[in-house]
């Protein structure tokens, strides 16, 4: 989240995906990957299709998981899921730096161990504080439960 983050300011996008093709790694694929990332923010599981490495294994819902042993039990794979919930908050609010900032303010207050729900929960607290303290849109909460419906949670 971070890292698109830092590059649609460096670049001085704004988080339409007419500005921002919301992709990490799209620059290190290589000329035979072109067009290809090693993940995709806006659509989870479609960051590459090649034949060298694959395809795209993350989800982009709950309801695709990931449950097996490989990658530390997913955590890799699996982070396609709050990815997808950090792309559609930055749309809903119109905004990557806002959206940062509760990404942000949430991580400060999660703990090794916290599962998605409880994610979830933190993060649903953390947009309260925010919209108090009049550094996100009212809205927000609405957006973050419907970004958070979307990927099934």
């Amino acid at each position: 989240m971070f890292g698109v983050t830092i590059r649609q300011y460096y670049d001085h996008q704004t988080s339409t995906p007419s500005s921002a093709n919301w992709l990490v790694g799209d620059s290190i694929m290589g000329p035979q990957l072109k067009g290809q990332a090693i993940r995709s923010m806006k659509a989870p599981g479609t960051a590459y299709n090649n034949k060298w490495v694959g395809k795209d294994p993350q989800p982009d819902n709950m309801s695709k998981y990931y449950n097996g042993s490989s990658d530390n039990h997913g955590v890799h794979i699996n982070s396609g899921i709050p990815n997808k919930v950090f792309y559609l908050v930055a749309m809903g609010v119109n905004d990557t730096l806002k959206a940062a900032l509760l990404w942000f303010e949430t991580l400060k207050i999660l703990k090794p161990n916290d599962n998605f729900a409880i994610f979830k929960t933190k993060l649903i607290a953390a947009t309260q504080h925010l919209i108090n303290a009049g550094k996100l849109p009212a809205n927000t909460q609405i957006v973050v439960q419907n970004a958070f419906h979307t990927v099934g949670l």
